[in-house]
């Protein structure tokens, strides 16, 4: 009786965010999260690291309630567990929650796609590299061990082979790399603590532009490195504003991209019908803001 006491009076996800209630806040979602993952995960351990996540990083619950539930269950549509691996991550910015995808959450999306992304490899000062791109085998990289440090970072390579046996490779230079880096709006951040992983994740997502795409791969690329100010009734991320470039140079396909409205263009006005229209669409998932 007293845990039908208990789940009869359930906190609501929206006022668990206000009172800090991380427990009450995983307990009110639960229904929706358990809907919105694969069917290869298991609700409870998700809802289990969901809550670890806030937990561990308690600036998430001063997150607008729209962006952090939208995170949530933008990361639950993926299937990919944030923490775990370094899969994704859920990262305050503001008031808002940056979802960041990292290079093992591809490798994974990838393999649900029956695509295997091979660990990406770093060359270093010392390294014998060297590429053939006419040769069955491209790439020959006997590494010397001889220094680990990113400064020393010259190529950073990658393979994926797909379920036919084709063969994919992609190589970026520690130029290409720093380029992309260039672009990243702010100082500071992965790409100042983590430089090598973030020149693997951004050589993963270079290869992948040539692999087949799954509706996750593309939602993820979508969603990668963007702050979430808003989530549909079906719980996709919308109303996102860039918090960092993604985009590598001289992308595979030319085709032109909608760009999306940032803060910054929207005025008092239709800022206020947009909250209007969020509150109507929560409403019609349950959730009220």
């Amino acid at each position: 009786m007293g845990q039908i006491t208990r789940a009869s009076q359930a906190v609501h996800p929206v006022q668990a965010i206000k009172d800090g209630d991380v427990g009450g806040l995983i307990q009110g979602l639960a229904g929706q999260l358990s809907a919105a993952l694969p069917q290869h995960l298991r609700s409870e351990r998700f809802n289990r690291i969901c809550m670890t996540t806030l937990r561990t990083n308690p600036k998430l619950m001063s997150c607008t309630p729209a962006s952090l539930l939208g995170a949530l269950m933008e990361t639950a549509q993926l299937g990919l567990e944030p923490g775990v691996g370094q899969m994704i991550h859920l990262i305050p910015y503001g008031r808002e929650v940056t979802v960041i995808v990292g290079y093992q959450g591809y490798i994974e999306l990838a393999r649900r796609a029956g695509i295997q992304i091979h660990p990406p490899r770093v060359v270093y000062e010392g390294d014998e590299f060297d590429v053939d791109w006419g040769a069955d085998n491209p790439i020959t990289h006997k590494p010397r061990f001889q220094s680990d440090d990113d400064k020393d970072m010259l190529f950073v390579w990658v393979k994926a082979t797909g379920p036919d046996g084709a063969v994919w490779h992609e190589v970026m230079s520690r130029k290409q790399i720093d380029s992309v880096r260039s672009k990243v709006r702010g100082r500071g951040g992965p790409w100042q603590d983590h430089l090598v992983e973030m020149a693997r994740k951004t050589v993963v997502r270079r290869i992948a532009k040539y692999l087949w795409k799954s509706s996750e791969i593309a939602r993820a690329e979508a969603v990668d490195g963007v702050a979430i100010t808003g989530f549909s009734p079906e719980g996709f991320a919308q109303l996102v504003e860039d918090t960092s470039v993604v985009e590598e140079p001289e992308a595979v396909e030319a085709k032109p991209k909608r760009r999306r409205k940032k803060a910054s263009d929207i005025d008092d006005t239709e800022r206020e019908a947009i909250m209007a229209l969020e509150r109507e669409e929560a409403r019609e998932a349950g959730l009220k803001l």
